[in-house]
């Protein structure tokens, strides 16, 4: 039979020609229709790491998530019966928990997608090109070995929360892309019953709001694993009424449901001659136990409006941003103080909601000498009974220091002041300081054009123990912390 099959296609050449054409002109359209949309194909397979769905690019893969202290979370969800997908040239069932050993960019990890007779072969990234390059480097035979760094890296494309552990290693990150020049930051650890917790603030891409300084959104909790647990928003009170997102400059987990977190409140006032003048007015709230226990706004407080250095021009158009709220911190005597950029200005106010006293700014309680004097500053934090430190930015003098004062409260007098200002870098926007040891601080160097991330200094001489630096010169980084 199969011989008169040949017979009959030998004898009909013409209609072999015809059939062999169409054959060909059938083939080649349906071949590249095929490779144009073999993307398309991609584009629904849907591969989940630890609850993020990774997007396959041809030219670059990297997971939202990953760490490489616990397993990771692999979930094939592809709604297609013919596709495949191997790990490591494992067989991905619906999910798998796979343990990576490291996180750097020697270490991908092999993907491969079959579906019918077409395989596709990629490799992901364990970590993202952005963050390749961080580097521990010691400049001392002393070495602060307690703990692990927490950083963000922000920038108009992607940005990134991570943990290096003490030997210079990333162990963690999470960071996505997002609108408006918004990002993941303020990353920290917590210590609560025994228990471990991870926190940071991530934006809400719906949030028109949004700015480049202001970031509205909610603080996601995750457990000792990195699993997403919570979120965080504000709670409705009959100061907020309109709003639940958070902004990203403060969280602080006090205990199990008790924390802080702040605001930035759309509000129309009246200023001078002018009606209906649109501001930002700086609010945060202390929830415990599922209840707002206390809050706080600049609003109710219209004499801080003439005291601001930045966002000031007071209009019915554009909110002003003239306090911009950038840390809240428990006092020793369980009252607040609360540091405001624009306003050049650390203020404690107290369980009344009364403002105790103004340190810096245009009416300050202390009456600081010129070189007392900070600007923009971030991070103000007691470091004991009666001393505060701050992260000075500097902007006036264009010189970033940090600053301990010990303050007499009763008297209103700045007893004793001390400034490491030697570095020679100047950070105008974001940066933190903590101390870790009676001897040691961190330094989180925020904005600045030397690659520069985080700095162990010695508290007495100002030297720098150790660092963590980038490879580009151009870096901000929010907050740095060490647990």
């Amino acid at each position: 039979m199969l011989k008169n099959f040949f017979v009959f296609f030998i004898k009909n050449k013409r209609l072999t020609l015809l059939i062999f054409i169409l054959f060909i002109s059938l083939t080649i359209p349906l071949y590249d229709y095929y490779n144009y949309h073999q993307y398309d194909f991609l584009a629904h397979t849907n591969l989940y790491i630890n609850n993020e769905k990774l997007n396959i690019n041809p030219i670059e893969i990297c997971p939202v998530s990953l760490n490489n202290e616990y397993p990771n979370l692999f979930e094939n969800k592809t709604k297609n019966f013919f596709t495949r997908i191997y790990i490591n040239n494992h067989l991905l069932k619906d999910k798998d928990y796979i343990k990576i050993d490291r996180l750097n960019k020697d270490n991908n990890i092999d993907l491969k997608i079959v579906n019918f007779f077409k395989i596709y072969k990629f490799k992901i990234r364990t970590i993202p090109s952005e963050l390749e390059n961080v580097k521990l480097y010691y400049y001392s035979s002393q070495k602060y070995t307690n703990g692990d760094y927490y950083f963000d890296y922000l920038n108009n494309n992607n940005s990134y929360v991570y943990k290096m552990n003490k030997n210079g290693e990333i162990v963690f990150f999470y960071g996505k892309s997002y609108n408006n020049s918004c990002s993941v930051m303020n990353f920290k650890k917590h210590n609560l019953k025994g228990k471990t917790y991870y926190s940071f603030f991530e934006p809400n891409i719906k949030n028109k709001n949004s700015t480049s300084a202001i970031n509205n959104g909610h603080i996601v909790i995750l457990d000792e694993k990195y699993n997403p647990i919570n979120k965080i928003k504000l709670l409705k009170t009959s100061k907020v009424t309109n709003c639940t997102d958070v902004e990203n400059h403060v969280f602080d987990y006090l205990g199990n449901n008790h924390h802080i977190v702040s605001a930035a409140l759309d509000r129309e006032v009246n200023y001078k001659n002018i009606k209906n003048v649109k501001i930002k007015s700086s609010y945060f709230q202390e929830v415990k136990d599922g209840k707002v226990v206390f809050e706080w706004e600049t609003a109710d407080f219209p004499e801080l409006m003439e005291e601001s250095f930045e966002q000031n021009d007071y209009n019915p158009k554009k909110p002003s941003d003239y306090a911009h709220i950038n840390n809240v911190a428990i006092t020793p005597d369980n009252n607040f103080i609360v540091s405001f950029r624009n306003l050049d200005s650390v203020i404690k106010v107290n369980r009344k909601g009364e403002i105790v006293w103004k340190l810096g700014g245009k009416d300050d309680s202390f009456h600081l000498s010129e070189v007392q004097k900070f600007s923009r500053q971030h991070d103000a934090q007691y470091i004991d009974k009666n001393k505060i430190i701050v992260f000075d930015n500097g902007f006036n003098k264009k010189n970033t220091r940090i600053l301990i004062f010990t303050l007499d409260e009763k008297k209103l007098k700045v007893t004793e002041f001390k400034s490491l200002d030697k570095f020679s870098i100047y950070s105008p926007f974001c940066g933190s300081v903590q101390l870790l040891s009676k001897n040691t601080i961190l330094i989180g160097w925020g904005c600045n054009t030397q690659g520069k991330v985080a700095s162990i200094v010695n508290i007495n001489n100002g030297k720098i123990i150790q660092e963590i630096k980038m490879s580009t010169e151009n870096i901000v980084n929010y907050k740095a912390r060490n647990f």
